[in-house]
């Protein structure tokens, strides 16, 4: 179980930007039933395959943040690389993930030693 969501979560970060939701796609393109892989992604990770991308996406925008060379536009560019769309709704649920604005981790990251 754990390689077909593996595979299927690495196939979701790598969707085309224009597509949404990419699970139905790939749900065809696997030749599983969303049903399955929404069971399967449960039992592995807790949560359905939408949600992982989008928590996923979260990480790898703070993981960004965190390595960035100059806060200058970094959480705009975090924001974008990820798929992010809407500035705000990007900074509540990273708040609400991380419990800290985007730019507050940027300040952090800035005045301790990661």
């Amino acid at each position: 179980m754990r390689p077909l969501v593996a595979s299927f979560g690495e196939a979701l970060l790598a969707a085309p930007a224009e597509c949404r939701n990419p699970g139905p796609a790939l749900c065809a393109r696997f030749k599983l039933p969303r049903a399955r892989v929404d069971r399967a992604f449960k039992a592995v990770h807790g949560v359905t395959p939408l949600e992982w991308l989008r928590a996923r996406r979260l990480e790898l925008a703070r993981e960004e943040l965190l390595s960035a060379d100059t806060p200058r536009s970094a959480v705009k560019r975090a924001a974008l690389s990820f798929r992010h769309w809407h500035f705000g709704r990007f900074a509540a649920a990273y708040r609400a993930r991380f419990g800290e604005l985007p730019s507050e981790t940027l300040l952090r990251r800035g005045s301790s030693p990661q």
